[in-house]
């Protein structure tokens, strides 16, 4: 007979387990009984409900559907990957270098620069164009780096220029080039000059010689004017062409210093001046 009070638990069912109102506690023996539960809506007596059975008894908990512990996973694994950022923010702040506000920086002034030291002028010596054409002295002045100019026109010949030859001056000073204009040749005076110049090529001359040269019948044949005109006209040096003379004669012959200073000065000789044949006598060792 079954006991309608104290319904026997099932081996299914564990302490504190509530079937039809009654609770499944072990006694102070070790036994397991059904107690009320007060307030369960049964009275003091028996359950009116028929004892559970393994196909009646209420399930230990709640299943929840699948979903939602696909939900309950990815919350969880979002809480962990959260919990390990703000980790490593953490660390990265403690290390991170600080930053300035914008609104508490006060603007550094500029540093001041020093100037640099000015250069040096670079200083050039103006050069002795005397004798030399304008253009030329003109272009040889611009490569020292200075200014050049002159007044006059055409094939004009250098005498001198301002400030003067030999003056040191800075690089880009201006000079002034004294010249004079040449004039414009005669033909005759083109052949005078070519001829006189061929023959200084040739051989030495004094200034006589050179003259009586261009004017003889056995020679050139130009009138003295012409042929005076064209050897002053050469400014030819008489001291390096009876240097030259000297030193033929004595390729000739010897000669004692009186001899070859009289062959040098000689109307039939070289017909060069004392002073002349003098230099030339010092410049082969006299």
């Amino acid at each position: 007979m079954t006991d309608t009070q104290n319904p026997q638990p099932e081996p299914q069912h564990v302490v504190g387990d509530e079937v039809n109102g009654h609770r499944l506690t072990q006694t102070e023996s070790g036994t397991l009984e059904w107690v009320p539960v007060p307030g369960a809506g049964f009275g003091a007596g028996l359950p009116t409900s028929p004892e559970p059975t393994e196909h009646s008894q209420p399930p230990r908990g709640r299943t929840l559907p699948v979903w939602a512990w696909i939900v309950i996973g990815v919350v969880a694994v979002l809480t962990v990957i959260g919990g390990i950022g703000a980790i490593g923010n953490a660390n990265r702040s403690d290390t991170a270098a600080p930053t300035t506000s914008v609104a508490t920086t006060r603007a550094q002034p500029a540093e001041s620069k020093k100037p640099e030291p000015s250069a040096e002028p670079v200083m050039v010596t103006i050069g002795d164009y005397t004798g030399q054409t304008a253009e030329y002295a003109a272009a040889a002045l611009k490569s020292l780096g200075l200014e050049a100019s002159y007044a006059t026109a055409g094939d004009a010949t250098v005498n001198g220029t301002v400030p003067a030859a030999g003056t040191v001056v800075e690089a880009g000073t201006a000079v002034t080039i004294d010249a004079t204009e040449k004039p414009k040749l005669t033909l005759a005076q083109q052949n005078a000059l070519k001829t006189a110049g061929d023959y200084i090529a040739y051989m030495p001359f004094s200034r006589q010689g050179l003259i009586d040269q261009m004017t003889s019948e056995y020679g050139s044949g130009y009138d003295v004017e012409t042929a005076t005109w064209a050897v002053d006209y050469l400014a030819i040096d008489y001291n390096a062409q009876a240097a030259k003379a000297a030193q033929q004669y004595l390729d000739l012959t010897g000669f004692s210093r009186d001899g070859l200073f009289e062959q040098l000065t000689s109307e039939y000789g070289g017909q060069y001046t004392p002073e002349q044949a003098n230099a030339g006598l010092a410049a082969v060792g006299y």
